[in-house]
């Protein structure tokens, strides 16, 4: 019989969902054995059989009464992948990171690294993986061991940007910590604000309010976001003209900033589309031939969407928190005058808070 000790990153949740994180790396594990185990009793808490809906606690004891299944194998792709793991640089991660304290991160992503793998990069180096990677070797300068976070949790972020998307995202360095922010997600009660850089003169002001539905689009072989009257879900962006100029190559263009209400796929994306002022670069729901020419005269290879500033109420430190990153590289290119943009930025910015 083996024994599993469930710390504090592992409480809290359901039974059947901890048994799922527990079996992720043994694929020969399937829901219905884990379902099935669960009924017959040969995985028990604290000598007991126990519903599939049990809420664990610190200390209880998951015992299971027949030996776990393991892998005869390693996939390729995973072995190849903590080789490439092995050789992440905690130098080049620190220049990344924000700010930081006992609870969570705030990463400044690059843009072409996705968020975690997926159908077309399981072989790909993540951001999580980058996350993880770092708070390991934190742990270890700080003499604690990092298999006491428990073996279901990993350090994860928060939320989603998409691979083209570059700026702030936030990780969650244990369990307590993602509970929060998921929680605050939930209730809307954080403040996200995103730069792009847009096709169009663009209003002073704009609020977007219209209902957006995620499809299947086998063209693109993923996802795909469409305003939608019939199925949807209520979304809402708000959108600030920082600075408008007349590009030799693409025309009238647009910086903005954007505050978004609600957190819906795309939601940025599809509601500036919608209005016929898409995203610079944005393959999915741009104008191609705009994005030719951004690529061949500015050797612009992304959409320019920026994830600039996050907050919320922390309520660790029991204060609030903020946190801005700077303007990248690519959008500087096409406003020169990007000391007065910075100018106007940050005067908005300081009459809000």
């Amino acid at each position: 019989m083996s024994r599993k000790e469930i710390h504090v990153n592992e409480a809290n949740q359901r039974f059947d969902r901890f048994l799922r994180k527990y079996f992720k790396p043994e694929p020969e594990v399937t829901l219905a054995d884990i379902y099935s185990r669960i009924r017959k009793g040969a995985i028990k808490v604290n000598g007991k059989k126990k519903p599939e809906n049990y809420k664990l606690v610190v200390g209880d004891i998951v015992e299971f009464t027949e030996e776990k299944l393991t892998l005869k194998q390693p996939f390729m792709a995973h072995a190849e992948k903590q080789v490439k793991k092995h050789n992440i640089s905690i130098n080049d991660l620190k220049k990344q990171i924000l700010y930081e304290d006992d609870h969570r991160i705030f990463w400044d992503k690059p843009d072409g690294i996705v968020i975690h793998p997926g159908n077309f990069h399981l072989n790909d180096i993540t951001l999580n993986d980058f996350l993880e990677t770092y708070v390991n070797w934190s742990r270890k300068q700080e003499g604690k061991d990092p298999s006491e976070m428990g073996q279901t949790f990993k350090p994860s972020f928060w939320f989603r940007l998409d691979k083209d998307t570059s700026g702030i995202i936030v990780g969650a360095k244990d369990y307590e910590a993602l509970q929060y922010l998921n929680k605050i997600i939930r209730e809307r009660d954080v403040k996200k604000q995103y730069l792009a850089v847009v096709l169009g003169k663009a209003p002073d002001h704009l609020v977007i309010d219209k209902p957006l539905f995620k499809w299947f689009n086998a063209t693109y072989e993923r996802a795909q976001t469409f305003v939608n009257e019939e199925k949807w879900l209520p979304s809402k962006s708000e959108f600030e003209c920082i600075a408008t100029k007349e590009d030799p190559h693409l025309g009238d263009i647009s910086l903005l900033l954007v505050t978004i209400h609600t957190g819906r796929m795309h939601q940025i994306r599809v509601h500036l589309a919608s209005e016929n002022l898409p995203i610079i670069g944005d393959i999915m729901y741009g104008d191609g031939n705009i994005n030719q020419l951004a690529y061949k005269k500015h050797k612009i290879s992304r959409q320019l969407l920026h994830s600039f500033g996050y907050g919320f109420y922390d309520c660790f430190s029991q204060k609030n928190l903020y946190i801005e990153t700077s303007i990248p590289q690519d959008i500087k290119k096409l406003f020169p005058e990007i000391r007065k943009v910075e100018s106007r930025l940050l005067s908005k910015q300081s009459k809000k808070k």
